[in-house]
């Protein structure tokens, strides 16, 4: 299928002046880089996205029906970008983002992404339907490719029930992205659930889709999983391990000190941070004092630099939680 003429780039997105420079679909000036972006069904803006008071993640996105409409999860605070112009000088300085909110996970809905007259058209990335704050946390890789992987799915339910996008069900969009076999994606953000894809995840999904007034503040579920989510694998040849002191930069930042290295493979370093991809591994980091003399075993990142934990023991090692 061929889009034709109608689609493409706004020939006029920025004035021309005379016979100055300018006009056409590019800007001439760093960091004018927004679209144009649709007038969809609703407009996400920042309310929806900011996390809750005195929680870790975004309320869930609920319709006048009470049914959850999230389609895709961020986790990147709405920043601004600003650019200062020196009058009378070449010179433009790009200033450090406004930053409104926090970094937390948050769910987006569908609706952003369909105009009430238009048919046989979804959009997805930078021109969905969102308000300039909620734009600098919409605009980021990650959660361009959750919104990009859901739009894809929308689409092929939608040529599959002979329905326009308005009209898909949500609910079957989620469930398609959840039991995806090949690339599962979550669309109800879980701080502490195990592996993407595996049952146990799914049921975490399917309780908050079906009881959206459960789902806590906290974003952490006390689920209890029906499957175990540690494997069994402790320290390997391939592994980085180090023994050192934990220190606590921050909520859910830390860093080893004092460092005894336990192979070759680490770097001279007087701290290294650590981090996690793990959920029982960022309690067991979250329950530790500052201080405590810990062992860990993880992939060291020379580029970052930073251990990502694949498992720590406390003191004399016992106590493992290990991946």
């Amino acid at each position: 299928m061929r889009l034709g003429r109608r689609y493409g780039l706004a020939p006029d997105a920025f004035p021309q002046r005379g016979n100055r420079l300018g006009g056409g679909s590019y800007a001439l000036q760093l960091y004018h880089r927004e679209s144009r972006r649709l007038i969809g069904l609703t407009t996400l803006r920042e309310q929806a996205i900011l996390p809750q008071l005195q929680g870790q993640v975004a309320p869930l996105p609920v319709d006048a029906a009470g049914q959850v409409t999230a389609i895709a999860v961020g986790n990147y605070a709405p920043t601004i970008t600003t650019i200062l112009r020196h009058p009378g000088r070449c010179s433009l300085r790009a200033c450090a983002g406004e930053v409104v909110g926090r970094e937390r996970p948050l769910p987006f809905p569908m609706v952003p992404w369909c105009r009430p007259a238009v048919d046989g058209l979804l959009v997805c990335e930078k021109n969905i339907s969102v308000s300039h704050i909620a734009n600098g946390a919409t605009r980021l890789q990650p959660v361009v490719l959750g919104i990009g992987q859901a739009a894809g799915m929308a689409a092929a339910l939608c040529v599959e029930q002979g329905c326009q996008p308005r009209d898909l069900s949500v609910r079957s969009l989620q469930e398609a992205l959840i039991g995806d076999p090949w690339a599962p994606a979550a669309v109800i953000p879980l701080l502490d659930g195990p592996k993407p894809g595996s049952d146990a995840w799914r049921q975490g999904q399917r309780r908050y889709l079906e009881e959206p007034e459960q789902y806590p503040r906290s974003g952490e579920s006390a689920i209890a999983w029906g499957e175990p989510y540690r494997a069994t694998v402790t320290e390997s040849g391939g592994m980085t391990v180090m023994v050192g002191r934990l220190r606590r930069q921050q909520v859910q930042s830390y860093a080893l000190t004092n460092i005894t290295v336990g192979t070759e493979h680490a770097l001279d370093l007087a701290e290294i941070p650590l981090v996690t991809l793990r959920a029982d591994i960022n309690h067991r980091l979250a329950q530790l004092r500052e201080g405590d003399l810990i062992r860990v075993w993880g992939h060291l990142n020379r580029a970052g630099p930073w251990l990502r934990l694949q498992g720590l023991a406390v003191a004399a090692y016992q106590k493992s939680v290990t991946e």
